[in-house]
């Protein structure tokens, strides 16, 4: 499927019907926009940005109802006109989000891993605090020595490197352990080298397959995610993105699975929280 945006997406998987005023639509846009950038500015913690974020979800599904009304001919065209006319607060809201982080993580150290593969090693700090579930279980399997020699098996130079699960050739999927709360409602935003936990269209059936994304993401995340969930980020690397680069290159098949294995030869714990 093209990548739409999240509006045009969610419409185009729901279907239509009616009529609504557009000027109405694109005003309630807005309006929800600037004051949950507002509501951003006085969170304290993460769980303070869950509800926060559940709240938002709920009121920005009321909008999509109302756009899932318009006569089918018409949905595109104004979608169009929407995103474009509700960027100033959509941008406005995505800064108030990432002033939020900022002011939760700064002078905090995280737990690190050293990701070596066959194509150099990366670098990753993990959000402990933040995505506490997804990192315990991301370090579990780590300490296992579990992701030793399993693959990247799912290549998308201009989306994502996917990995966790495969051994090479995909000729067995690992067995994992049972899956995982998604913690989405973290807030924290899918951009260009973070990572996040792959899963179903289960919201909650993340196990050991993660991936990195190649550029910014924000329709993964969950105050943009057609589905009102989103994906789970948990860390991001901090050294060696060159080499992610390297292996967002490789060549894939029509299924975007590396003709030529990806190794995880290894990761391992670098260093403890202070």
């Amino acid at each position: 499927m093209a990548r739409y945006s999240p509006f045009i997406l969610m419409v185009l998987l729901c279907g239509c019907g009616g009529g609504s005023s557009d000027d109405a639509i694109i005003k309630q846009n807005v309006e929800l926009n600037n004051t949950a950038a507002g509501e951003l500015a006085s969170l304290k913690d993460s769980a303070a940005m869950e509800a926060f974020l559940n709240n938002y979800v709920k009121k920005r599904k009321q909008i999509l109802e109302k756009i899932r009304s318009m006569p089918q001919e018409k949905v595109k065209a104004f979608v169009k006109r929407l995103d474009s006319e509700v960027k100033e607060s959509q941008d406005k809201l995505d800064q108030a989000m990432a002033d939020f982080h900022k002011r939760i993580q700064e002078g905090k150290t995280y737990p690190q891993v050293l990701m070596e593969t066959s194509m150099g090693p990366v670098k990753i700090e993990l959000f402990d605090d933040l995505s506490p579930i997804t990192v315990k279980n991301f370090l579990d399997y780590v300490d296992e020595k579990y992701y030793d020699g399993l693959t990247f098996h799912r290549v998308i130079s201009d989306f994502m490197i996917q990995g966790g699960g495969f051994e090479p050739g995909m000729k067995k999927e690992k067995k994992s352990r049972d899956p995982i709360k998604n913690e989405s409602s973290n807030g924290l935003p899918n951009k260009r080298g973070t990572l996040a936990m792959a899963r179903t269209n289960n919201p909650n059936s993340a196990t050991s397959q993660f991936f990195i994304n190649v550029k910014d993401n924000g329709f993964l995340n969950k105050l943009q995610a057609p589905d009102g969930v989103g994906y789970a980020v948990f860390g991001r690397v901090i050294d060696g993105m060159d080499v992610v680069d390297k292996i967002k290159e490789v060549d894939t098949n029509q299924n975007d699975m590396p003709i030529k294995d990806v190794l995880i030869t290894s990761i391992r714990r670098v260093d403890k929280k202070k």
